[in-house]
């Protein structure tokens, strides 16, 4: 029998859609398409929004220490949105003040839920940064 080569040329369209596809959600310099991403790979983004929407998103526990001292800041995370729409491997990118609000970050994180977006019903699993800011009452922030 003969083996048939599959072409690597796309269709017009499929080359429209994905000039789209990338011109919108901005896909980070060295990720690969949404086609040749390993089905337990995440693709790398800027934002999940495209692919992903919140279903539950509680507020994080203030932390008790920085109550006591009156403290703001901010924790930038970098997690990936499994298939299934829950959290996972949480990397803390930057933290200001250092340590502070890390442990609510990554439970507030944590207990996060996504539901796929209509145009990603494969549930492709994407890794996002994502900014978490505390704002502690009467500091001007």
């Amino acid at each position: 029998m003969r083996e048939q080569k599959k072409s690597l040329l796309w269709p017009a369209s499929h080359l429209q859609w994905l000039f789209t596809f990338l011109m919108v959600v901005g896909l980070q310099a060295g990720t690969s398409s949404p086609g040749a991403a390993a089905e337990d790979e995440p693709l790398v983004l800027d934002g999940f929004t495209e692919y992903w929407e919140w279903s539950r998103n509680e507020p994080p526990t203030y932390p008790r220490k920085a109550v006591r001292n009156q403290t703001s800041g901010y924790v930038k995370v970098r997690f990936t949105i499994t298939s299934k729409g829950k959290a996972r491997d949480i990397e803390i990118v930057e933290s200001v003040p250092e340590g502070i609000f890390d442990r609510s970050t990554v439970t507030a994180v944590k207990r996060m839920r996504f539901r796929p977006t209509a145009s990603n019903s494969d549930r492709q699993p994407v890794r996002v940064p994502f900014t978490l800011k505390f704002d502690f009452p009467g500091n001007g922030r």
